[in-house]
């Protein structure tokens, strides 16, 4: 049975190779032939598909090619690769098993009225284009809860989850002392706080922007915290600490006002659970602000100085553009309060009005004006059904490790409710649904088992 599902998954993948060299442009295409040796890798080990694909995650300025207005990103042929390592999985059992829950459920109604709101948009392109996006999110999400089966996959997961934040905070950290630190040398900071830090002396890191850099290494930062809590390994505990101050230089090097209020907000909820992590905390802190000091030279501290100083401004002075954003998103919502004004509405209006921003740049907002208040009562019965599977953990568990994993994903959720008030987190992330994925699928394998897997074949 074995060898007959082997040389069926070989011969199905290289079909499916052969049919997207039809689709995909030359020479992206012919660069799929190489695969398929690496196809037999991933057959014996399918759950490296999905670890490949946390790298990829963050946005990066970078589309492979354009389909009208669809773009590929960087991250969609992964997003593939690992849809065909969850064939391979299925196939070594000659079963498709689909994982289920009560936060699955509340998605399907979320995403569900969504889709819907897609006959009442004004921008049916655009709708159409945002609906193959948030169905490539789904793929990311289910495909972590389906391919995590167990602790040991999850382990997994989490420590690629670290290895790509502490290969970020390397980058991040090169790219300060190559540009950030000259760039903010000759940054005139105006006295009355209207001045705009340049892409140079923020730190990005090759994402799309330092807000997403800092979006994921927020997140990390709390995972190795609690990594280096649970684990006994000697070497992990060394890599670990040495890396925590690093990653701390690097979120300061951002100045991101979101980044710094949701870090901070989610590290004083983990500090109250633990006496012992807010001691580490501490002296993390201290290591990590005398790197900042030592670089500081040449505007560098002023900057950070400056960038904390705009949180006791007026909004108009330090969100200048944002405001503007959600002023109009206010407006558009008392025009169709109840069920919104369809998918991708808001970036239409945008365009036309020629406005700074295409987005609301707040998820809540976002939802609102999209999806109107049916919509926003679905997003939080989504939120209502994961606060709900956590606190089911917390009262089957035993497991103090476990314990710390869950806060350190309760801090996660921390980070992203408040940064999705502040940035352009939505529906098409797939950073977003890749920390989704996570957490889920670490309720699907530190809860006991119940009836919630289905067969389907």
């Amino acid at each position: 049975m074995e060898q007959k599902a082997f040389w069926i998954a070989i011969i199905l993948s290289q079909v499916i190779v052969g049919l997207a060299i039809l689709i995909i442009p030359f020479p992206y295409g012919l660069s799929l032939i190489a695969l398929i040796p690496l196809l037999i890798i991933f057959y014996s080990k399918p759950i490296l598909g999905l670890l490949l694909l946390v790298p990829f995650f963050p946005n990066y300025p970078v589309f492979l090619y354009s389909i009208g207005e669809i773009r590929v990103r960087l991250v969609d042929p992964f997003i593939v690769l690992a849809l065909i390592s969850w064939f391979f999985m299925c196939m070594r059992t000659m079963k498709i098993k689909l994982y289920s829950s009560p936060i699955d459920i509340a998605i399907f109604l979320f995403i569900g009225w969504s889709f819907l709101s897609f006959l009442w948009t004004p921008n049916t392109t655009g709708g159409l284009v945002q609906i193959l996006k948030i169905i490539t999110g789904l793929v990311i999400y289910y495909l972590h809860v389906n391919m995590i089966e167990d602790k040991k996959d999850f382990d997994l997961l989490l420590h690629t989850w670290i290895i790509v934040a502490i290969l970020f905070s390397i980058v991040g950290l090169l790219e300060t002392l190559l540009y950030g630190i000259e760039a903010a040398s000759k940054l005139v900071i105006s006295p009355v706080g209207t001045t705009k830090l340049t892409r140079a002396v923020r730190t990005s890191a090759f994402t799309l922007g330092p807000d997403t850099l800092g979006f994921i290494l927020s997140i990390a930062f709390i995972l190795v915290i609690i990594k280096y809590q649970i684990t006994s390994s000697k070497k992990w505990r060394i890599l670990l600490l040495m890396s925590l101050p690093l990653m701390f230089f690097v979120l300061m090097s951002t100045f991101s006002r979101s980044v710094y209020l949701a870090l901070f907000v989610a590290v004083f909820y983990l500090s109250l659970r633990s006496g012992r992590i807010l001691k580490i905390i501490i002296v993390i802190s201290v290591v990590g602000s005398l790197l900042f000091l030592l670089l500081g030279v040449g505007g560098f501290l002023d900057v950070l100085v400056y960038r904390i100083e705009t949180f006791f401004m007026s909004p108009e002075v330090a969100i200048e553009d944002r405001v503007i954003m959600w002023r109009l998103a206010s407006k558009l919502f008392t025009e169709s309060p109840i069920v919104g004004n369809g998918i991708a509405s808001f970036i239409l209006t945008a365009r036309i009005g020629a406005l700074p921003l295409q987005t609301p740049h707040n998820i809540y907002l976002y939802t609102l004006v999209e999806y109107g208040l049916i919509g926003f009562m679905l997003f939080l019965f989504w939120g209502f059904q994961i606060m709900k599977g956590f606190m089911e953990f917390h009262k089957s568990n035993k497991d103090k490790s476990a314990d710390l994993i869950s806060t350190g994903m309760t801090c996660g959720f921390i980070i992203v409710l408040i940064m999705a008030g502040f940035r352009n987190i939505g529906l098409v992330e797939p950073l977003f649904w890749g920390f989704l994925g996570l957490s889920s699928a670490f309720l699907k394998v530190y809860i006991p088992k119940k009836n919630n897997e289905s067969n389907i074949i």
